[in-house]
């Protein structure tokens, strides 16, 4: 059954700061919201898909950015 993801994230939100919170390295992230969106709409990055554990489709979209 393929699931359709919801439009959510740093395109659709109003805020001036954004933290993206990385456990796997344990480490949070801090930066301008308009920072943020200048990269990923810049082109540069590819979209990639995110997965959780125990499930087979994807259930978020995001760009690696370095």
């Amino acid at each position: 059954m393929s699931q359709q993801l919801f439009d959510y994230g740093i395109q659709t939100e109003k805020s001036d700061i954004r933290a993206h919170v990385c456990p796997a390295v344990r480490r949070v992230y801090v930066y301008p919201t308009a920072s943020g969106l200048v990269v990923i709409e810049g082109g540069c990055y590819p979209l990639v898909p995110g997965f959780q554990p125990g499930w087979n489709e994807p259930t978020a979209e995001g760009y690696l950015v370095p």
